[in-house]
């Protein structure tokens, strides 16, 4: 097991862990259940994987609070990433792409937001929007060399 922080970071990644993804299986129940009229499991199983995929990028640093926040967001963000597929009609049989690269993207987004030991990726001298926007126009251009090239 290692030392006494070992297991006490093991057993707060544990907990992060299934807070985020038990978020995921509930916000896509809400909102399958809101803006669909019915529950649908399916959409719930993808939740639930992909809150679990958004807190992997960083399981130890955020509270548990944050945790479920972000497990529920990954999942809002797989649902209307599967309905956008959709409305394209590209084809995901398993909503591979909306729970693994949406959701993976917005958890390596959301990762210095609740991590103080990581920075936006840029130096120490620019000022905070500057970094932001900049972060997230690098990060634009991975979700770019992701999609269908």
């Amino acid at each position: 097991m290692g030392t006494f922080d070992d297991v006490n970071a093991i057993s707060k990644i544990a907990v992060n862990t299934h807070l985020a993804g038990a978020a995921g299986t509930v916000a896509a129940a809400v909102v399958t259940r809101l803006l669909g009229g019915k529950t649908d499991i399916v959409m719930m199983l993808n939740g639930a994987l992909a809150g679990l995929v958004a807190i992997t990028a960083e399981p130890l640093t955020p509270s548990p609070v944050l945790a479920i926040v972000i497990g529920a967001i990954g999942s809002l963000i797989m649902y209307f990433g599967t309905k956008f597929l959709e409305s394209k009609k590209i084809d995901d049989v398993v909503g591979a792409i909306p729970v693994h690269m949406f959701a993976g993207i917005f958890g390596t987004l959301v990762v210095p937001l609740s991590n103080s030991g990581t920075k936006f990726g840029l130096s120490d001298r620019c000022n905070c929007s500057m970094c932001i926007s900049s972060y997230f126009v690098h990060h634009f251009q991975s979700f770019k060399t992701n999609n269908w090239s």
